[in-house]
């Protein structure tokens, strides 16, 4: 016993000094005061991706999809979706091959999704310009093809599930609270009153639209929370998220937003009351309610002065054009993957 005592704590000095040597090297290549804070934040990262792999994955969930960083530019510098990306790969990998804890399964929806990211990567050959796609493909493409699959295998309880539901919605009151607050200072508004989030930073939230998109996903958890049988904690957070994203949304007077939470109100409506008939006039309700709330009418564009399609429909017209020409053209491969827009003029 005395000597396995020995060895585990040769061994555990030998894992210090190599730590400490690696820290030293990057010190040494990056000379900077904050490097081995970086260093062991990263590094206190990693172990909590090995011992708790979906929390760590979750978190890099809600910073990419929300764009937290973007949101809170404090959050900016420090790089954390590639942290806990980077941290999620490698506790999956410890996992899957070291400690075999989790077997890879391969379900009907991972294969179709396998088949489409092979023929997408096989479509660079044929793009319209190969060295974009490509370019894409090595920045982007693959990351999301990789987290695809630690998100399908890391869960492994229900309660996962409900950890996922409960930092949507946290992330969604993030960027609703966010959003409030530059619609009341006048911050980032585009059209004079649509507001938007993180302009400064070419946001993918800097479209009023896209913002919408992003707070229309938690709303529907958020609804999902307030349900009987949940928590009471769960069930007021629901609430707060409810009472704080919807406002967000109203603020964007994206007319897609509207839609969406016309499509979310039905689709519950349908579940949990047991009329058709209650459920279609509480839709109607909402979308007049709604409609007046947003001021839609007023839009500089799409408002209800100007006649015939506005600017922004006849865009996506010309786009869902564009999209079935590029099918119709090469139904197999397609234009190449972040080729729509070079390619854009030559489908219209």
């Amino acid at each position: 016993m005395e000597a396995q005592g020995g060895l585990r704590s040769f061994a555990d000095l030998g894992v210090g000094l190599a730590a400490s040597a690696v820290l030293a090297g990057l010190w040494y290549v990056q000379p900077d005061p904050l490097t081995p804070v970086a260093v062991t934040g990263f590094a206190v990262l990693l172990v909590s991706a090995i011992a708790r792999p979906f929390l760590v994955c979750l978190a890099f969930i809600v910073f990419s999809f929300f764009r937290i960083h973007e949101a809170y530019p404090a959050l900016y510098t420090l790089h954390l979706p590639f942290a806990l990306g980077a941290a999620t790969v490698a506790g999956l990998a410890v996992h899957v091959f070291v400690v075999r804890s989790i077997t890879p399964v391969w379900s009907p929806e991972l294969k179709w999704f396998a088949a489409f990211f092979l023929l997408t990567t096989a479509g660079i050959l044929f793009a319209y310009n190969r060295d974009l796609a490509w370019a894409f493909w090595g920045d982007v493409y693959w990351k999301i093809g990789l987290m695809t699959l630690a998100v399908a295998w890391l869960p492994r309880s229900a309660r996962d599930f409900q950890y996922a539901a409960v930092a949507f919605v946290i992330g969604g009151i993030l960027v609703a609270a966010v959003t409030i607050y530059n619609r009341c200072y006048g911050i980032d508004l585009v059209e004079l009153s649509r507001v938007t989030v993180g302009r400064e930073l070419n946001s993918l939230l800097a479209d009023p639209n896209d913002l919408a998109l992003v707070l229309l996903f938690p709303l529907s958890f958020s609804i999902a929370l307030t349900m009987s049988g949940n928590l009471p904690l769960h069930r007021f957070l629901g609430a707060a998220a409810i009472a704080t994203i919807l406002p967000a949304v109203i603020f964007t007077q994206s007319r897609g937003g509207l839609l969406g939470v016309l499509a979310v109100v039905f689709a519950y409506g349908l579940r949990h009351v047991r009329s058709k008939s209650i459920v279609i006039v509480l839709t109607v309700s909402v979308a007049l309610l709604l409609y007046a709330a947003m001021g839609i009418s007023g839009r500089i564009s799409g408002g209800g002065s100007q006649e015939g399609l506005d600017e922004s429909a006849q865009e996506r017209l010309s786009a869902w054009g564009a999209a079935v020409n590029m099918a119709a053209s090469r139904p197999l491969t397609g234009v190449g993957v972040a080729n729509f827009a070079p390619s854009f003029f030559y489908y219209v």
